[in-house]
């Protein structure tokens, strides 16, 4: 019965060692993990730059649109102002029997 004790006792040892073991392994890749190569490192770079300037353009775009409703809604409102100030000469021509005349 000692005999098993003691292949018990080694048998338990050895697993608790391998997974005490595996964990420092992961604990390891966790704790410290591997630098990032060159290529790796200009690859990330360059997703980030580019992500950047994605997000730029859109901004840009989204102020370019705000741009051309405002510019849309001048013009439209120098249009209205400009069919005003015809309706009134029209009618004043009419007023004073010149229509036509010019």
């Amino acid at each position: 019965t000692n005999f098993i004790r003691l292949a018990d006792y080694m048998l338990i040892d050895s697993l608790v060692m391998n997974a005490n073991s595996a964990i420092q392994g992961i604990a390891d890749v966790l704790l410290y993990p591997k630098p990032e190569t060159e290529g790796a490192r200009e690859r990330r770079l360059a997703k980030e730059a580019a992500a950047k300037e994605w997000q730029q353009l859109q901004i840009d775009a989204k102020k370019d649109k705000e741009k051309a409703k405002e510019l849309a809604a001048r013009i439209a409102a120098k249009e209205e102002e400009e069919k005003k100030k015809l309706k009134a000469k029209l009618k004043k021509q009419e007023e004073e029997g010149t229509l036509g005349q010019e």
